[in-house]
């Protein structure tokens, strides 16, 4: 792969460095950035995250912010399996910033419902996004992050085989996104025909599948020209 002969002299970089400066010298931040977004680049998540936080702990050492790198490890840890990390460090994150909006603290709860959810803790997951998108609708915040709840609130109902639940986020979605782009707008067909497929298990002769078979057909010759 085009990325490991360049981990492979980083890594031995680093060592070099180390056994010359110790463990804890800012000039390792200058080998181990780039180490990093070589091993995401080689899709090692896991080895990639755990660098991350040996940067991230050297640049607040030095008294710099650690810009994005704190999200991008916890999403490494996440994407390299490691959910009992993931959710350490999403936890350190968030009680770090305990004043953060809804909206500004967004992609960080996302992201911890993620780690909920790669632990196995799909209760834990539901709970937090629940809250979430209360804050989010206090807020009066944009409707794409409102869908994007409505939206992993519904994989993690369908997931648990809850109709009813799944039923309703699938409801809000759809309505968020008509809110978004329109109802006329053939973007809508995979919300529909998502909610349209729950009704019908939940009930063939729903009353509302009359109107969102007739809506699909509508949207479906928009789309066909």
């Amino acid at each position: 792969m085009k990325y490991d002969g360049l981990v492979s002299d980083l890594t031995a970089a680093a060592a070099t460095l180390e056994d010359a400066l110790g463990k804890d010298s800012p000039e390792l931040i200058h080998i181990l950035r780039p180490l990093a977004f070589s091993l995401i680049g080689q899709n090692d998540h896991l080895e990639a995250a755990r660098v991350l936080k040996r940067l991230i702990a050297l640049y607040r050492a030095s008294g710099q912010a650690d810009g994005e790198l704190s999200m991008l490890a916890l999403k490494a840890f996440a994407n390299g399996g490691s959910g009992e990390e993931a959710l350490a460090l999403y936890r350190e994150l968030a009680a770090a910033n305990p004043g953060a909006t809804a909206t500004e603290g967004h992609e960080l709860t996302m992201t911890g419902a993620d780690c909920l959810i790669k632990t196995g803790n799909d209760d834990g997951a539901e709970v937090l996004l629940a809250a979430h998108r209360q804050g989010l609708m206090a807020e009066q915040a944009p409707w794409s992050l409102l869908y994007g709840v409505a939206s992993k609130r519904l994989s993690l109902s369908r997931a648990r085989d809850d109709r009813a639940a799944s039923i309703a986020c699938a409801r809000e979605a759809l309505s968020l996104l008509e809110q978004g782009i329109g109802t006329e707008n053939p973007a809508l067909l995979q919300d529909l025909d998502c909610l349209i497929a729950l009704l019908r298990l939940e009930d063939e002769g729903h009353p509302d599948l009359a109107g969102l078979k007739s809506r699909r057909r509508d949207l479906k010759k928009r789309l066909d020209g």
